[in-house]
């Protein structure tokens, strides 16, 4: 079921997903980070997130149990300086400690 979701839920990549493609849109975002932060050739920040699932079940379920006690997925994008414009995400995959190639990714 959790990688039925996670292939649907990345099947949305290409509508939601994009990464800078022109030396212009790079310049102003890195200008907007430096405007902000004083740190020059930024063009993202990233950030993790857990998103609670329902048990996977069988015998790797526990697996997907986040420190905190409930089962997760856990979603890291890199975000640009616009409000809510996501360049890049991926899920990590908990069974392996490293990040799906199958998931959301850049």
């Amino acid at each position: 079921m959790v990688h039925r979701v996670t292939a649907a839920i990345a099947a949305f990549r290409p509508k939601y997903v994009s990464l800078l493609t022109t030396v212009q849109e790079r310049r102003s975002i890195t200008n907007r980070f430096n405007a902000v932060s004083g740190l020059g050739g930024v063009i993202g920040a990233v950030d993790c997130t857990h998103v609670p699932i329902q048990s996977p079940g069988g015998d790797d379920a526990e697996i997907y149990r986040y420190r905190k006690g409930y089962f997760s997925i856990n979603v890291q994008l890199v975000c640009d300086f616009g409000q809510w414009s996501y360049m890049a995400g991926h899920v990590v995959n908990p069974s392996t400690k490293f990040e799906d190639p199958t998931a959301i990714s850049s």
